[in-house]
């Protein structure tokens, strides 16, 4: 990879590289020296990308985001903490990862948030506000970039959506999380599974199910119902010819 002027650089190095590497920061004691290669491996792919910048002057310029599309598979070694569930899973376990944001002379190091839920879609609209690209038609995401430079701890509230579709025996039939601040309705295991009702701030290993009779249950399931009709107008695949 080669670039010759500054600008936004978009580089996918592998999710499975970088969730393994995730799981060894977590947990370094459990597969350590299959993952310790892992994060070798990319280690030596990231260091790669940062000198080719350097070369070329680009470096000072370009926003580089480390984020895994998943949690860790925990069948294969990987550990996710404390948190629930696994890749796959719709569980803090699954869909909950961290996400490291550097940009020299821009974003502060060592900087942390904990309290931000982003998704990786906005890193999208993030490029767009970089770029100044003006979007005129409505887009999923949102800028992060205030929250990457410290001038805003948490982003405008809303209903974020989660959608994983199964292949296989699930024949295509997708699962769902949709959270709303700290609430969270989910299927947590697959599609076949009923949907629970979590407060993330007061159970945040969501081991305490609330029930069906919650009025947060019937919001965040009537959103999730809107969102999956105004979702289905778009084929997640290309037209049969």
């Amino acid at each position: 990879m080669k670039t010759t002027g500054g600008g936004i650089l978009a580089a996918l190095l592998g999710g499975a590289v970088v969730g393994a590497a995730l799981g060894l920061l977590l947990a370094p004691e459990k597969g350590e020296e299959t993952r310790a290669k892992i994060v070798e491996g990319f280690e030596d792919t990231k260091s790669k990308v940062v000198e080719a910048l350097k070369e070329t002057g680009a470096y000072e310029n370009t926003l580089l985001v480390f984020v895994s599309d998943n949690g860790g598979q925990t069948n294969v070694a990987a550990n996710n903490g404390s948190l629930r569930g696994s890749k796959a899973e719709m569980y803090e376990g699954g869909i909950r990862v961290p996400m490291c944001a550097v940009w020299p002379g821009h974003i502060k190091p060592g900087k942390r948030n904990d309290d931000c839920t982003a998704l990786s879609m906005d890193l999208f609209a993030t490029a767009c506000a970089i770029a100044e690209v003006p979007v005129s038609h409505e887009i999923d995401g949102v800028d992060l970039l205030p929250v990457f430079k410290g001038d805003a701890d948490t982003l405008p509230e809303r209903t974020v959506f989660w959608v994983r579709r199964e292949g296989g025996n699930c024949h295509g039939m997708a699962h769902y999380a949709v959270r709303e601040g700290d609430w969270k309705l989910c299927q947590g295991s697959g599609p076949a599974s009923a949907y629970e009702l979590f407060n993330l701030a007061e159970d945040p290993l969501e081991q305490k199910p609330l029930p069906e009779k919650h009025p947060m249950y019937r919001k965040l399931s009537q959103a999730l119902k809107m969102h999956i009709i105004r979702s289905g107008r778009v084929p997640w695949q290309p037209p049969v010819s």
